[in-house]
């Protein structure tokens, strides 16, 4: 049960990642994203197994881009979101 409510989680927390990413809104989606590594990494520490190791590799990658598109410094596109 308590492994099912954490893969939620993380499925939860990529969605709004990935939602906060469309519309250019990276400060959250560096928080999200950095939340999400830290919850694959509690599962993968856990289980023993290599199982999320990919997806660990895919958010630190997302991470990264984010945090060089925030460094940029683009607006949020309100547009996108109605």
């Amino acid at each position: 049960m308590r492994q099912q409510c954490t893969i939620q989680n993380m499925q939860a927390v990529s969605r709004r990642a990935t939602l906060h990413e469309m519309i250019r809104d990276y400060d959250h989606t560096c928080t999200d994203l950095r939340r999400l590594i830290t919850l694959l990494e509690d599962q993968q520490s856990n289980s023993k197994l290599p199982k999320h190791s990919q997806d660990l590799r895919q958010a630190r990658i997302r991470l990264e881009k984010a945090n060089s598109e925030l460094k940029k410094g683009r607006a949020i596109d309100h547009y996108l979101i109605l």
